[in-house]
């Protein structure tokens, strides 16, 4: 009797190699996953840690600074550090010559910033490359190469030696708005450079047919600017102002250059730490504290403004055309 091969088929065996791949798959993802979310949670814990030892700092009393068992949570809080940085910084009117002065700033550089882009993006004339040329250079240019340029200039003001033919002296513009004024509205200020680089990109990418339409339409250069370009560029002109006013509000070059006798945030919280008064040395925890408490008074203002306006800055951001 002869013996026959028997054929069994097996159907799943071919799901085998298939599966294998899944699980794999599967697997691989997940632990892409978890790195990522520990890669998260570690960059979570190097910036909000920090943030929430200062936060809760500022409720110690001077036996909780003292007592080496007290961590996160005090003992025995209290609002003495919110109330002395409060009345020492004369919170109220710091707050106001602040505000003035940064919202000018950012007023300013967005004005520029809109019409010197809009120039470089659209029109075409001699030396247009020089002028992009200069604002790449601005960009580039460390603020501190030209310091005392700048205050001797808004010390003693002149133009061409007028100042000094009619008045007698030069005009002293120190202390006032007419230096963050002068350097915003040409574009020289702290990162003018790259506000007028964010809006030629941006304007780069409006099509040309939407101008000439508007054009046809009988709108000239200035109405077509005025009427289509300026509403479209809404959401960056807002950001630019968000940037220009965040960085002149915590700026200390320009206040210790500029303000050494106005009373800004910048130059109030730095002096919270050369106080020696009410038993308070300094290089001491307890006025570690107090410049901490002042920093975060200050920046309380800006968390707020950046809460209601951040779809502006958001929808500014992605529209900016700058990518990586």
């Amino acid at each position: 009797m002869m013996n026959h091969p028997i054929h069994i088929k097996l159907p799943f065996i071919k799901q085998l190699p298939g599966l294998h791949k899944t699980t794999g798959y599967r697997v691989g993802k997940t632990a892409a996953t978890l790195f990522k979310v520990l890669f998260l949670l570690v960059i979570c814990f190097t910036v909000v840690y920090p943030f929430i030892t200062k936060t809760t700092s500022m409720f110690m009393s001077r036996t909780d600074l003292t007592d080496s068992t007290v961590k996160l949570i005090p003992k025995a809080p209290t609002l003495w550090n919110i109330t002395f940085v409060f009345k020492y910084t004369n919170y109220i009117n710091t707050f106001m010559t602040t505000f003035l002065i940064s919202l000018l700033s950012g007023v300013c550089s967005a004005l520029c910033a809109c019409l010197v882009g809009w120039g470089l993006a659209r029109y075409k004339f001699f030396g247009r490359g020089a002028v992009f040329a200069v604002v790449v250079f601005v960009m580039i240019l460390p603020p501190q190469t030209i310091m005392m340029g700048l205050f001797t200039k808004f010390r003693d003001f002149d133009i061409f030696g007028l100042f000094t033919l009619l008045l007698g002296k030069p005009v002293r513009l120190s202390d006032g708005v007419w230096p963050v004024v002068m350097l915003a509205s040409t574009g020289l200020i702290f990162r003018g450079g790259l506000y007028i680089f964010i809006m030629r990109q941006f304007y780069s990418g409006i099509p040309k047919e939407l101008v000439e339409a508007a054009r046809i339409d009988g709108c000239g250069h200035a109405a077509t600017f005025v009427r289509i370009v300026l509403p479209l560029s809404t959401a960056m002109l807002v950001t630019i102002l968000l940037f220009s006013f965040a960085w002149m509000w915590s700026d200390t070059t320009y206040a210790a250059l500029f303000y050494n006798n106005t009373k800004l945030f910048a130059n109030q919280v730095s002096q919270l730490s050369w106080i020696q008064s009410e038993g308070i040395l300094y290089n001491t925890r307890i006025a570690s504290v107090l410049v901490n408490t002042g920093v975060l008074l200050s920046m309380l203002p800006l968390l707020l403004i950046y809460v209601f306006l951040q779809k502006f800055f958001v929808e500014g951001v992605e529209r900016s055309g700058i990518t990586g």
